[in-house]
C-alpha cells in the first residue's frame, strides 16, 4: 500500500497502482487539494475536515471529466465515501506513505 489514511475508526488507502489518478490533475488549477495531497504524498500529511469536503468536490469533478475510465471511477467512488465520512464526522486524516 502506497498511501494509508486513518481517521478515527475509518481507514482507506491509495495503492501503488492507483497513484495514476494524480496524473489527471497534475498542476491543474481546478484541483488544488488533489495536487496538495500529491505534493505531500511521501511526507505523511494530515488532511483536515474542510479539506476532505473540498477533496470530495474535486474527485466528483475529476470523475465527470473522465466518464469512460471505469478504473478511475472505481478508485474515486471508494475515496469519495472515505473523505465524505471524514468531513461529516469532523475527523482529521493522518496519512502514512511508503
Amino acid at each position: 500500500m502506497a498511501f494509508d489514511m486513518y481517521a478515527d475508526q475509518l481507514q482507506e488507502k491509495i495503492a501503488h497502482n492507483e497513484e495514476f489518478l494524480f496524473t489527471y490533475v497534475n498542476e491543474n488549477e481546478d484541483f488544488p487539494l488533489l495536487n496538495l495531497v500529491w505534493e505531500a504524498f511521501y511526507d505523511g500529511p494530515e488532511i483536515y475536515p474542510e479539506q476532505s469536503n473540498s477533496l470530495v468536490h474535486e474527485l466528483i469533478s475529476l470523475k465527470a471529466l473522465h466518464p469512460s475510465d471505469k478504473y478511475l471511477a472505481n478508485t474515486i467512488d471508494r475515496l469519495l465515501v472515505f473523505f465524505s465520512l471524514c468531513y461529516q464526522n469532523d475527523s482529521t486524516i493522518k496519512c502514512v506513505s511508503d
